[in-house]
C-alpha cells in the first residue's frame, strides 16, 4: 500500500520529466542520469501502485489514467515547494526568484512601457515570467498561485481574490475616423447590427461583457470575423473592413495619433466595466513585489479614471 511518505520529491520531478519528454531517454538527458535508474525507480513504485503509470510505446511513454493522475500531483507538489522556498526567502529578506505576472493582451504594452520599464531600473536583481491569457485564466492563476499578479478585464468577483486597484474602463465601438459613427457621442448596439463587426472569442473578459450589453438590450450581435487576439481586432479596426470593441486603454497609441475612433457605448453595462490589478487574498508579498504594485497602481493608463 502506498502512502504519502512513499512518494518522494525526486521520483516526482523523474516522473514529471519523462511524462514531459515523452520518453525515459528524453528524461535521463534533460536531467543528467542514467535512464536505467529512472525506469528502475518508476518500475517500483508501479509495483507499489498496484497499477503501470506509464505505457511503453515504440517510439517512447505516454501516462496512463493513473500516470496522469500522478502527473498532476507531481506538478501541484513541485509548485507548493517552491513556493514555500521563496515563503522562506521571504522571511529571511532574501530576494524570489521571480516575480510571476499574468495579463490580458490589452495590458502588454501599457504594463512594459509605463511599470516594467520603471522597476526594473530601480531593481535591477529582479526577473519576470510574464504570461499572457484570458480573463478567467488569470484569475485561476492568481487563485491557484501560480501568478504573483494578475492583470485582468472586467473579472468576475470571487472568494480568495484581492483587488489593489481598479478602474473603471467602459467599452468603446473602436473604428476608424472617417467612419459615419465616429461622429456621434454614443452608439447604441442596435446602430450595429448592420455593420461588418470583428469580436473576440471567449477567452476574453470584453466577449462575456459584450453578451451582458446584449441581454440588457436585447440585440444579438453576429460578428462578420472572430478573433483569437486583440492584436488582430486593432488591425481589421485600423484597416477599416470592420468595427471592434475595445477598452481605449488597449489602443491608446491609435487614438493619439488619430489613426482610430473611440465611441462609447450607451447601454449601462457598457460603462461599468473595470480594469482589476489582482492578487491572492492574505498573499504576503516581498518588498519588490509591493514596490512594483505600487507603480501599476499609479503608472498604468489601465488604472487611471477612465476620461469618458
Amino acid at each position: 500500500m502506498v502512502t504519502t511518505w512513499d512518494i518522494d520529491t525526486r521520483l516526482l520531478r523523474y516522473f514529471l520529466t519523462v511524462v514531459t519528454e515523452g520518453s525515459i531517454r528524453g528524461a535521463a538527458d534533460k536531467l543528467n542520469i542514467a535512464a536505467s535508474a529512472i525506469s528502475r525507480q518508476i518500475g517500483e513504485f508501479e509495483v507499489r501502485c498496484g497499477t503501470p503509470l506509464l505505457e511503453r510505446k515504440p517510439r517512447g511513454v505516454v501516462p496512463t489514467q493513473a500516470g496522469a493522475a500522478l502527473a498532476d500531483y507531481a506538478r501541484m507538489q513541485i509548485e507548493d515547494g517552491e513556493r514555500f522556498l521563496n515563503y522562506l526567502r521571504r522571511l529571511r529578506g532574501l530576494q524570489d526568484g521571480a516575480i510571476r505576472i499574468a495579463c490580458g493582451e490589452g495590458f502588454n504594452g501599457d504594463l512594459i512601457e509605463n511599470a516594467l520599464v520603471p522597476f526594473v531600473q530601480a531593481h535591477k536583481e529582479s526577473t519576470f515570467h510574464l504570461i499572457q491569457a484570458g480573463t478567467m485564466e488569470i484569475v485561476d492563476a492568481v487563485l491557484e498561485g501560480r501568478v504573483d499578479i494578475g492583470l485582468a478585464y472586467d473579472p468576475p468577483r470571487m472568494v480568495g481574490i484581492q483587488s489593489v486597484v481598479s478602474a473603471r474602463q467602459s467599452l468603446h465601438a473602436i473604428m476608424q475616423p472617417s467612419h459615419p459613427l465616429a461622429q456621434v457621442s454614443q452608439v447604441h448596439l442596435k446602430d450595429l447590427v448592420d455593420i461588418p463587426l470583428a469580436l473576440p472569442t471567449d477567452s476574453y473578459g470584453i466577449r462575456a461583457l459584450l453578451r451582458r450589453v446584449e441581454a440588457s438590450s436585447g440585440v444579438l450581435l453576429v460578428p462578420s470575423i472572430q478573433c483569437a487576439t486583440l492584436d488582430m481586432l486593432r488591425r481589421l479596426a485600423l484597416s477599416g473592413v470592420a468595427v471592434t470593441f475595445l477598452p481605449p486603454f488597449t489602443v491608446f497609441h491609435e487614438l493619439t495619433t488619430g489613426e482610430l475612433a473611440a465611441v462609447p457605448l450607451a447601454e449601462p453595462f457598457a460603462g461599468e466595466a473595470s480594469a482589476h490589478l489582482i492578487i491572492r487574498s492574505q498573499r504576503r508579498l516581498s518588498m519588490p513585489m509591493e514596490h512594483l504594485l505600487d507603480i501599476i497602481s499609479s503608472r498604468v493608463r489601465a488604472f487611471q479614471p477612465d476620461p469618458s
